[in-house]
């Protein structure tokens, strides 16, 4: 019986104070779209295991220049030349 005294309670209050009720409802209706925002991506991302057969066997190819450190983009001739003389990968 507790639960409905509670609940009559807060729908009293809540009709006391229209303009608290609607600032309350808006901010979790934004907390919640975006918490669902931000873990949509982080899921796909982080959490899920690759779309590959043997994830483990995946490996991250990096560049390293003297003027600009490491980098991950290649230019279509490093790709090629990659391509055609590495023959311990498989593109």
């Amino acid at each position: 019986m507790d639960v409905i005294e509670d609940v009559r309670y807060t729908d009293r209050l809540a009709r006391k104070s229209r303009g608290f009720s609607i600032c309350v409802v808006g901010l979790l209706g934004l907390g919640i779209g975006l918490n669902s925002a931000i873990f949509t991506p982080l899921d796909a991302l982080l959490l899920r295991p690759l779309p590959v057969k043997k994830p483990a066997e995946l490996v991250r190819l990096v560049q390293v220049s003297p003027k600009l450190g490491p980098r991950s983009d290649f230019t279509y001739n490093a790709y090629r030349a990659l391509d055609r003389y590495a023959s311990s990968f498989r593109v």
